[in-house]
């Protein structure tokens, strides 16, 4: 009986996205990063409190810290964006942080790159009219991002620091999701592993990275490789001092 109950809890964690929020925190830790599970937060909207999945932190030197805010998000249904690669980075704020002090980093983040899918439009077939995933998950993430980024803040404020925290929501998909493009006018769908998805929450844009699970280590990679030209801005901009 102690077998087959054993059995039934890992058959019913399975299909929840709890073994992607393990895989994660596994990857991230082995990354050298902090990782925070089930971390709270004030729902500004319900005035509730709440948990996100994962929030991982890591240092950029003594520079900056590197937050990430993560959902997992379990899904038997596949998820569906509509977008381009032309995209106009004009209206988008990316990456979600506080001051930089003088120094402007954007061209040196993972979500200045173009080749990048971006979604604009998310869709979710066979739903039959229930909530969409993609709008919960992306809406969680924003907020969460905005209530961490508002107490980092104030805790900087109160510790009289000023080290500037990049902020990244990331949407972690243990499913699959595609890409829609209209090419000599018709609509074509490819599966990707990596894309970001343009969500505007209170009039302000944000840059959300998707990935699906498959892609978390490799996602680490991009990110390592970002630290690294952060670093060597901010050593030239002290330099120059």
């Amino acid at each position: 009986m102690g077998n087959s109950e054993v059995e039934n809890i890992l058959q019913d964690i399975e299909k929840s996205g709890l073994p992607c929020e393990i895989e994660a925190t596994t990857l991230l830790q082995s990354y050298g990063w902090t990782v925070l599970n089930q971390s709270a937060y004030l729902d500004e909207d319900t005035g509730k409190l709440r948990h996100v999945d994962l929030v991982a932190c890591k240092y950029v030197k003594n520079y900056a810290i590197i937050n990430l805010v993560i959902e997992c998000s379990k899904s038997e249904k596949p998820w569906v964006f509509y977008g381009d690669l032309n995209h106009d980075d004009s209206i988008v704020v990316y990456p979600s942080y506080f001051p930089m002090q003088a120094l402007s980093i954007a061209e040196q983040t993972h979500q200045a790159n173009k080749e990048i899918f971006r979604g604009i439009i998310p869709y979710q077939p066979f739903k039959n009219g229930q909530s969409v995933d993609i709008l919960d998950a992306a809406m969680k993430a924003i907020k969460v991002l905005e209530y961490r980024a508002t107490k980092k803040e104030k805790w900087e404020q109160d510790l009289e620091r000023n080290l500037p925290h990049i902020f990244y929501p990331l949407i972690i998909v243990d499913g699959h999701f595609y890409s829609l493009s209209l090419i000599a006018g018709e609509i074509l769908a490819k599966m990707e592993e990596y894309m970001t998805y343009q969500f505007e929450y209170k009039t302000r844009y944000h840059l959300i990275d998707v990935i699906n699970r498959q892609y978390i280590g490799r996602f680490c990679d991009i990110l390592e490789s970002e630290i690294k030209q952060i670093e060597i801005l901010c050593d030239k901009y002290r330099q120059k001092g």
